[in-house]
């Protein structure tokens, strides 16, 4: 909601593209399982999680590809503009898990990223999992 058209559509597509973020962020968290990865973690840390700082950067890494597909615009009873947008993630789940997955990876040493390749893998597939959990409840 804004005075000015153009910066309540840019606030509103701001808050979609945040709300995109928040569910990756999400997924990634869920992804993780309950086992995380082994040998000190993708954070380098024993607990074998993704720390919170670094779920938000590879989720902020990847999120692209996302197109607006519907805007509507209100004009309130106070000369206000109220704007509603509707995202759509244009990209291959595949890719975005394979994304996700690469962005993890950087977070650890050559050393680590050796010894949990196994880990990544699996990281990926519930990533993708989660995914196609998300295509379908929309």
């Amino acid at each position: 909601i804004s005075k000015r058209d153009s910066r309540a559509t840019s606030l509103a597509e701001a808050q979609a593209r945040a709300q995109f973020q928040r569910t990756l962020e999400s997924i990634i968290k869920t992804s993780q399982g309950e086992e995380g990865v082994r040998h000190g973690g993708i954070n380098g840390s024993d607990e074998g999680e993704i720390s919170n700082d670094n779920v938000l950067a590879i989720a902020q890494g990847v999120v692209k590809n996302l197109v607006i597909i519907k805007k509507s615009k209100f004009l309130r009873a106070d000369g206000s503009y109220h704007v509603y947008v509707c995202l759509e993630y244009r990209g291959d789940r595949k890719a975005l898990a394979e994304d996700i997955t690469q962005k993890a990876k950087q977070q650890v040493s050559d050393d680590e990223r050796l010894r949990n390749q196994y880990d990544f893998e699996k990281f990926r597939q519930r990533v993708e999992e989660e995914l196609a959990k998300m295509k379908a409840q929309n």
